[in-house]
């Protein structure tokens, strides 16, 4: 998570990312970007990395090269862009 703050993200929540012990406050961070390393390295803790994306295509790319299993969580309101990004995701882990 350090890295990525140093490359230009933000936490969006209060006290994410905060330490108290051994209690780690669950962090929503964006923008990340591919120079990062919360954009490629499997994250063992309560971080919650966004990363927008222009075209339907980065995010599928990014889902299916990927050498992790992953969850992913759609939301829009386009039905039909959503369905499309529901086919291409259909292999992964999806809510």
């Amino acid at each position: 998570m350090d890295d990525a703050l140093q490359h230009g993200a933000k936490v969006l929540n209060p006290h994410g990312g905060e330490i108290h012990g051994s209690f780690f406050y669950p962090a929503i961070v964006s923008p990340v970007r591919s120079k990062m390393r919360l954009y490629y390295e499997e994250q063992f803790g309560p971080v919650i990395p966004i990363v927008p994306f222009e075209q339907d295509d980065e995010a599928i790319r990014y889902v299916v090269d990927s050498p992790f299993g992953q969850q992913l969580s759609l939301f829009g309101k386009d039905s039909k862009r959503i369905a499309r990004l529901i086919d291409a995701c259909a292999n992964q882990v999806g809510r």
